[in-house]
């Protein structure tokens, strides 16, 4: 089980992937200071396009602040927020989480 994420074209056409990340982005009980977060779909398809791209990436930027994380949900974060800036560059992007 586990989160795939990719970035696509309005076509469907896959630009970037980061490799399945297995653990939890937010902790439930901080899921209120994290909305466009606490609404990934762990299960199911969570679509964001460029201007929830920009609001996403300011919630991932705190939370990569917010505490000591392990390294790979660090580098995980670290490589959403960079995807999300490649997003928003170009017109038609959006950010697909894929989860099981």
């Amino acid at each position: 089980m586990g989160i795939r994420v990719a970035l696509k074209t309005e076509r469907g056409a896959e630009l970037k992937a980061l490799p399945r990340y297995h653990g939890e982005l937010v902790p439930f009980s901080e899921r209120a200071s994290f909305p466009l977060l606490a609404h990934i779909d762990p299960y199911g398809d969570t679509i964001f396009n460029g201007l929830q791209m920009e609001s996403l990436s300011t919630e991932l930027k705190r939370l990569l602040d917010s505490g000591s994380d392990p390294d790979e949900k660090r580098d995980f974060i670290v490589s959403l927020i960079d995807m999300c800036a490649e997003g928003v560059r170009r017109p038609h992007r959006y950010l697909w989480f894929i989860g099981d």
